[in-house]
């Protein structure tokens, strides 16, 4: 299974189940961007990272759209649970302000949802 993220209206978010409480989950992701080119340009495909943390029940962008003609990859998305509590972990493909569901899972204290590119999801 391949996330990607190829048009100008998609973005991925992470939202809970309920709001945090002690600590907010923390979120990571590695993607690369495919520009689309020609069969004569073979220039690297650049790696970006960003991490951030939830905010409750409300959206937070993991992975932004990405700029025209271009296609972004998700290499590593891991969210990991450090409230002190069980958390229902929301991951989503926000088209265009409507949400489709990539994966909901509940993560007990200090557990980790991973997706990594070609082996899928994974509870740490």
């Amino acid at each position: 299974m391949t996330i990607a993220v190829d048009t100008t209206t998609k973005s991925i978010q992470v939202f809970l189940g309920a709001a945090k409480t002690t600590n907010d989950c923390q979120f990571n992701v590695v993607y690369h961007d495919v520009a689309a080119r020609s069969k004569q340009d073979f220039h690297a495909e650049k790696y970006s990272h960003g991490h951030g943390v939830t905010n409750g029940t409300t959206e937070v962008e993991i992975l932004a759209v990405p700029p025209n003609y271009t296609t972004r990859n998700i290499s590593h998305l891991s969210v990991h649970n450090a409230d002190t509590v069980a958390q229902t972990v929301n991951v989503v493909v926000d088209v265009g302000g409507t949400n489709r569901v990539l994966m909901k899972k509940q993560l007990a204290a200090n557990e980790t949802l991973i997706y990594e590119e070609g082996a899928g999801w994974q509870v740490l």
